[in-house]
């Protein structure tokens, strides 16, 4: 909840007319005799604006001296009650003093009219205050009062005359009388105008003085008001008012911080662009010296404020306020509390990784936002690394990125210290320091073993760790092991399963691997299947440790593990070919060999099982010299590590761009795919039921996970006709199951065809029958071919009853004599009346 208050922030000094009509009617009241003297007063400025600095106020008396002893006292006090400081004052051009709030004037010194002239502060003046000047005389003792108001102006303001115009609901608004006089004012919202129905909703009067300043907060948003002077009616009023809601509101994001942190503040309003100013207050309301901030909200209205907690504990509120209109808005109370002691530690004591890898350090930080980790010892090591981080995003920890493969390629290297040390996240930083020093300067690759990960908050100074060292706060242990190129195992997926999985974030890929792998939609193979329209997509799975230093250099900033590969190869770091087999290459003919290219192949990578997806497109991809790929054919894809520093060789074994100069020193894995030619096909002849849930099975050797359109359509003959498409999934065993055709206005002895589409793979037509049930005879099926009577007797069936029939089984010794149950399963009385007809038949064709 926010406590709406109103302040005018007058940003012009408000000039305000002389209220010279006050100069002959104010007298002293003295005797009869008039020994008291008597005088008359003129006052320039009764509405003094606060939201000047400073102003001068003039004003005068006419005094006529009676005895010659009496005194003048002017009594200035209440101006100083109510916070404006007069810096001078003087009475007829001689300076005087202010004591205890008085002028003191002796008679002899009076003049008939006296010019009074006080400098005032108003730096500290209080708003909307009567304030009154009394001025007496020691003879008669009889007071003049002299009236004037601290207002503070607003920015808007309306003279009686004026059209008006909009406002925001709680913008304070000025009203000035034309004429200089006091009159009153009064406030009606319209109703309806052409009917004359107005409601009276305020009563104003600027005495003292001819204006005075509206808190508009109770009026309504969407209405119109009416502004009417003395003498003026409603209807007769010119300024018209329109209101609208300002929207502002500013809620703070934490209710508690330490006086090391800011207070942040969310605030909004319906105007983009607009600026503001926002201020920390004390719990008695007073503004906190050196926490004003300003800004302007955005486009939509909204803006982050962020003000730095004050060194003093407490209750805090901050007020926003909308600088155009002069309304604020107040935040709920923050309590500000002491800050605890700085505190940085490693999260874990020890971290793992593989030499050439990039190894995460995650440091937790309490109390500060800054502080040193030093990888190494110089003495120890013969290395070091003297880095800085820092908690951008304020989440109380940082990972450092360690590049072990660049750690101490700094002297005569392409690579800065930005490459070696980086911190994981966009907001976070952490910076190597002694980049450019003995201790970052290595021949050869980070050797394995243990490395000390000292953190201090104490800082790095120009590269020297010395002080974070010397006030360590914990103490963990990088533990680097060697790199090995371990395997390569072969697995295959549809398009759309790598395309669900290269849809996702790079650090949800590797679940997306996972889920396809348990779902069928990626599974273990050695073969391939494509053809001219497409082809599976064919995935690498290589194990290789310490890749990630050597990926990330090869790459640009911000290039994924696919780009960075593609880089890699291009340098010549990394080799990855697909050659085909000596067994399946034609006689005097050379092997066909893929120009592997980046359009091919793209990568998903699981850093921490040191694994490596890589996908190859066969579709895409192209041959070193004319060729494609043909089924029977049979492909060796081999990844070889080709760069010197990763495979540790000595100089007289490396060539002048850092890699093997044979390939015997490469690091290599390899396996073998056979391509075969996509095909597919259905039940030839595929029959079925009429019925409204049909299923299609079928069969392909394209992957799994794949789909393919399984589409029906009638026969010439067949009415009603039909063309029905249902999509099916290949499993696993390469079988397929389209489910939910709807044949019920059909009847057996109806035909249809079967064929695939919508895949690169070459389904066959088959034919399809309605039957009255599966596994009965097709319809159609007399080839016209008579049937001979030789005159043999043919068997002629018995009917069964139900009832099982003893037949003796031979035990195979020759022992016939246990009997054994028997049935005919499924011959039922339709059936044996089938038989009778059928024996009666072959009967009559005998005689």
């Amino acid at each position: 909840m926010t406590n709406t208050t109103n302040k005018a922030r007058a940003l012009v000094l408000a000039a305000l007319m002389v209220f010279s009509v006050f100069a002959g009617s104010v007298a002293f009241a003295g005797s009869a005799a008039a020994a008291a003297g008597n005088g008359q007063i003129a006052i320039d400025q009764r509405a003094i604006d606060i939201g000047q600095e400073s102003d001068t106020q003039t004003f005068s008396f006419d005094y006529e001296q009676e005895s010659g002893d009496e005194t003048i006292t002017i009594d200035v006090s209440e101006t100083l009650d109510n916070g404006v400081e007069i810096t001078s004052a003087s009475v007829n051009g001689e300076p005087v003093e202010v004591d205890n709030g008085e002028i003191t004037l002796d008679a002899s010194d009076a003049q008939a009219t006296n010019d009074v002239v006080l400098d005032l502060d108003l730096s500290d003046a209080s708003t909307d205050s009567r304030v009154t000047h009394v001025i007496s005389d020691s003879e008669s003792g009889e007071e003049i009062e002299v009236q004037y108001k601290l207002f503070e102006a607003s920015d808007t303001s309306f003279t009686d005359g004026d059209s008006g115009g909009t406002i925001q609901v709680g913008e304070p608004v000025t009203l000035v009388t034309s004429d200089g006089s006091e009159q009153g004012i009064e406030i009606f919202r319209v109703d309806d105008s052409n009917d004359g129905d107005y409601t009276p909703v305020d009563t104003l009067h600027t005495a003292p003085g001819d204006r005075i300043t509206y808190d508009t907060s109770d009026l309504e948003a969407g209405e119109d008001y009416k502004i009417a002077f003395d003498g003026e009616s409603a209807s007769s009023a010119t300024i018209t008012l329109q209101t609208r809601d300002l929207g502002l509101s500013a809620e703070l994001v934490d209710n508690t911080v330490q006086t090391d942190e800011s207070v942040e503040v969310s605030a909004e309003s319906n105007d983009p662009q607009g600026a503001y100013t926002a201020v920390l207050l004390d719990s008695d309301g007073d503004e906190v010296d050196g926490t004003e901030v300003t800004g302007t909200f955005t486009g939509s209205g909204d803006a982050d404020i962020a003000i730095d907690a004050p060194e003093t504990t407490g209750n805090y509120t901050v007020e926003v306020t909308h600088d155009d209109t002069g309304v604020s808005v107040e935040t709920d109370e923050v309590q500000v509390e002491e800050a605890g002691d700085e505190d940085i530690a490693v999260a874990n004591d020890s971290v793992t990784d593989q030499q050439g890898d990039i190894a995460a350090i995650t440091v937790e930080l309490d109390e500060t936002d800054t502080g040193s980790v030093v990888i190494g010892d110089y003495e120890d090591d013969s290395y070091q690394a003297n880095i800085s981080v820092e908690d951008g995003d304020d989440d109380g920890e940082v990972t450092v990125l360690f590049n072990t493969y660049l750690a101490g390629m700094s002297t005569g290297s392409d690579y800065s210290a930005s490459d070696v040390v980086s911190a994981e996240g966009d907001d976070d930083t952490a910076t190597l320091e002694n980049f450019d020093s003995e201790q970052q300067d290595l021949d050869d690759l980070l050797d394995s073993g243990e490395y000390d990960i000292s953190v201090s908050t104490s800082p790095i100074t120009e590269g020297d760790a010395s002080t974070a060292l010397n006030n360590e706060d914990d103490l963990s242990t990088l533990i680097l092991e060697e790199r090995s190129t371990d395997e390569m195992n072969l697995w295959r997926a549809s398009s759309d399963t790598i395309e669900e999985i290269q849809d996702e974030d790079a650090e949800d890929q590797v679940s997306a691997v996972d889920d396809a792998v348990s779902n069928d939609g990626l599974t273990e193979t050695d073969m391939v299947a494509g053809s001219d329209d497409g082809a599976d997509q064919l995935v690498f799975q290589t194990s290789a440790s310490g890749l990630e230093g050597l990926l990330d250099a090869a790459g640009a900033d911000g290039d994924s593990v696919s780009e960075q590969l593609a880089a890699a190869t291009s340098s010549g770091q990394v080799a990855l070919s697909i050659e085909q087999t000596e067994a399946t290459t034609g006689n005097n003919q050379d092997p066909k060999e893929v120009d592997v290219t980046s359009d091919s192949l793209s990568v998903v990578s699981d850093s921490d099982e040191n694994v490596y997806y890589i996908v190859f497109d066969p579709s895409a991809a192209s041959f070193v010299e004319d060729g494609e790929f043909e089924d029977g054919d049979a492909y060796e894809a081999e990844l070889s590590i080709a760069d010197g520093r990763l495979l540790e060789l000595d100089d007289e074994d490396v060539d002048g761009d850092g890699l093997a100069s044979s390939s015997d020193d490469y690091d290599s894995v390899n396996a073998t795919f056979d391509y075969e030619a996509a095909e597919g096909s259905f039940d030839d002849p595929t029959n079925v039921t009429a019925s409204e849930n049909v299923s299609i099975e079928g069969e392909t050797n394209i992957a799994p996970g794949s789909e393919v359109n399984v589409r029906i359509r009638s026969g010439d003959n067949t009415e009603p006709r039909f063309i029905e498409t249902i999509t099916a999934t290949v499993q696993a065993d390469g079988t397929l199951e389209a489910t939910g055709f709807d044949l019920s206005d059909n009847a057996a002895g109806d035909t249809f065809t079967v064929t695939g589409t919508g895949t690169f793979a070459a389904f066959e037509e088959a034919d399809g029958n309605i039957v009255e049930s599966v596994g009965t005879s097709t319809p159609g099926t007399d080839d016209g071919t008579p049937t001979t009577d030789d005159g043999t007797p043919t068997d002629t069936a018995t009917p069964d009853d139900g009832t099982p029939t003893d037949t003796a089984t031979p035990d195979g010794n020759g022992d016939d004599s246990t009997p054994t149950e028997t049935t005919t399963p499924g011959f039922t009385a339709v059936l044996a009346l089938i038989a009778l007809i059928g024996a009666a038949l072959v009967a009559v064709r005998r005689d």
